[in-house]
């Protein structure tokens, strides 16, 4: 993207005004009973009566005691917590303790604290430079408007008082600025230099264009954020869309069905991070075979792909498959020949053909 897209131009500046090549941001207890005193005639009543109360009381102690036990638990945990993060507070680690009492708010106080540190040795051009770089904002687009802000510092008072064309540029670039095409803008500001107001019209518009220059890049880099948030989300919708896909799978090639671990497994393959790019680019495990092997892996490709008709058609696959296993069975019956029975030669055949055998019907 250049700088003067839209609204924002260099041009009105021309050959006096050149940008630094070279710009660096350099980064580096219990109530007990009072009332004893009963009527004889009354005591089976009171004793029915009491032992009710007993059962009350009991199976209310208990239910005490296991609120009582799991808030014992709970307190015990929130200070496990607590006390962590006091210790990583005094050691720095933290900047404070307060409100920690699980290890959810524990994890999110530590990333907040990272997030915070991470840029605290670095200026505020450093630290815009390294926002700009993780959201995508092109390197040299940073460093062409960081230079240009560099220049615009540069200009004094005493600067356009002796050029006339420098105050005539900045008046012109302040009126592009707000939306007047370029001649229109040379004209006005040929009209503020007839009119010997240019010296106070360039010093108010290099304001506007100070400002103008700042407002572009942080906008640019909010636009590249929304850019960034909106691929994030476009790769999560594709990630559900293919576990959904993935999951209504009965079968990929016909007559063969696929169960549960199988689906869990084949998700796992596509979407799994198991090697890099040489360009950083994250690879899964088909994409790292191809890029071992790409002129085999694409031939095997195309032939699997001539062989089922562009995968519609998997017939001479399974024929294939199905027809090895049965001459797999018949070699095998085949060779099944007589053997007195109890004899330690017949069992351990045996337990061959019934390996063998179960390993054939798993190919039919």
């Amino acid at each position: 993207m250049k700088i003067d897209k839209d609204n924002f131009s260099m041009d009105a500046f021309g050959e006096d005004f050149e940008l630094v090549e070279d710009f660096d941001p350099q980064i580096p207890t219990n109530d007990q009973d009072k009332d004893s005193d009963k009527d004889i005639d009354n005591k089976d009543d009171d004793s029915d009566s009491s032992e009710e109360e007993k059962e009350i009381v009991a199976d209310k102690k208990d239910k005490d005691e296991e609120g009582s036990e799991g808030s014992s638990k709970d307190d015990s945990s929130q200070n496990v917590y607590s006390s962590l993060a006091s210790a990583l507070a005094t050691d720095g680690i933290l900047s404070s303790s307060k409100d920690i009492k699980s290890s959810e708010d524990l994890f999110n106080a530590i990333k907040a604290e990272i997030q915070t540190n991470e840029l605290s040795d670095l200026n505020d051009t450093q630290k815009q430079y390294l926002e700009a770089l993780r959201v995508g904002v092109p390197i040299e687009e940073f460093k062409q408007v960081k230079s240009f802000e560099q220049q615009l510092e540069g200009i004094t008072e005493d600067s356009l008082s002796d050029n006339e064309e420098l105050r005539k540029s900045i008046i012109t670039q302040d009126y592009m600025n707000q939306g007047i095409d370029e001649t229109k803008a040379a004209k006005l500001a040929q009209r503020s230099i007839d009119l010997n107001e240019d010296l106070a019209d360039a010093k108010e518009a290099l304001l506007g264009v100070k400002q103008f220059t700042k407002d572009s890049l942080n906008k640019r880099i909010e636009a590249q954020k929304e850019v960034q948030k909106n691929i994030a989300k476009g790769q999560e919708d594709e990630l559900k869309n293919i576990k959904k896909t993935v999951d209504d799978l009965k079968e990929i090639i016909p007559g063969m069905q696929i169960n549960e671990k199988v689906k869990n497994e084949i998700y796992s393959q596509m979407t799994k991070t198991v090697a890099q790019s040489k360009d950083g680019k994250p690879l899964n495990a088909v994409m790292k075979a191809r890029e071992e092997d790409p002129v085999n892996f694409t031939i095997k490709m195309h032939y699997l792909f001539h062989l089922t008709n562009g995968f519609k058609n998997f017939d001479k696959v399974v024929k294939s498959s199905k027809s090895k296993a049965v001459q797999d069975l018949d070699d095998l019956l085949k060779g099944n020949t007589f053997i007195p029975s109890g004899s330690q030669a017949q069992k351990n055949m045996n337990y061959d053909i019934d390996d063998n055998l179960k390993t054939v019907l798993e190919n039919l």
